[in-house]
């Protein structure tokens, strides 16, 4: 197989649905599995991306044709590289609307990319809504809901918000206790620095609880990373399985 590069979209067009905190997770997962990973934020609202990460994170802009061309050039580049986007929900439509003009999925698909979109699931009309339009513009991309318990519980969200791969399962955030919560929400946060020895942060009772709930999120992501790479292992075989016969076929025409 041919190396691929994963890019990750973090979104809602909801503010306020944990969209920052997943892609923090995103991002430290990678961090903490010592991969170059590059983050770019097009959030506007505070806290943003960059202030929880700012050696991590960048600010992107979109505004103009230059900054679109600088930010989509960087995601569609096959370096190895894991890219994880904050898209702002003030940047929500404009971004999604530049990736379908640009046809993002095609180039992506040539050079090697394998595009994420974790969708924060919320029940709200604009969330819903939005979630069915990107399915339909870009049935190509993986889509992966991301339920965080803060703005979305229960069986119906399952129902409403599905993957369009069988194999991936959607993500599920834990509910921070209070106090946490707090602690998590002032930035700059790191979740790696936080909890590495020896952490002057944090009080050995509040480590150990949030330890527990960093690990079960990024074993959500090493599985959701397993599922793609099966996912890709698979596809390959089916593409070198299918060239012989295309071949013979070929020939005989």
């Amino acid at each position: 197989m041919s190396q691929r590069t994963r890019v990750y979209l973090i979104c809602s067009p909801r503010p306020k649905a944990g969209k920052t905190l997943s892609a923090r997770l995103c991002a430290e997962f990678q961090r903490y599995n010592t991969r170059p990973v590059l983050g770019f934020d097009l959030g506007t609202d505070p806290p943003r991306f960059t202030e929880f990460l700012p050696t991590l994170a960048t600010s992107a802009s979109i505004g103009d044709v230059r900054g679109q061309m600088a930010l989509f050039d960087k995601l569609t580049t096959n370096d190895g590289n894991p890219k994880v986007v904050d898209i702002g929900c003030r940047a929500f439509e404009t971004f999604f609307t530049i990736m379908r003009d640009l046809d993002f999925a095609a180039e992506a698909k040539c050079n090697g990319i394998r595009a994420v979109v974790l969708f924060v699931a919320a029940f709200d009309e604009p969330s819903i809504q939005s979630y069915r339009t990107l399915r339909n513009w870009f049935p190509a991309l993986t889509f992966v809901p991301v339920y965080n318990e803060v703005v979305a519980t229960g069986r119906e969200i399952g129902r409403v918000f599905t993957s369009n791969n069988r194999s991936i399962f959607p993500l599920q955030i834990a509910r921070l206790p209070f106090g946490l919560q707090n602690l998590v929400d002032q930035p700059p946060f790191s979740f790696n620095d936080s909890l590495a020895p020896p952490s002057l942060r944090l009080p050995l009772d509040l480590k150990w609880e949030l330890g527990g709930w960093v690990k079960r999120g990024w074993r959500q992501f090493r599985e959701l990373e397993l599922s793609l790479l099966l996912d890709e292992v698979k596809s390959s075989f089916v593409v070198q399985n299918a060239d012989p016969a295309q071949s013979k076929a070929n020939q005989v025409n």
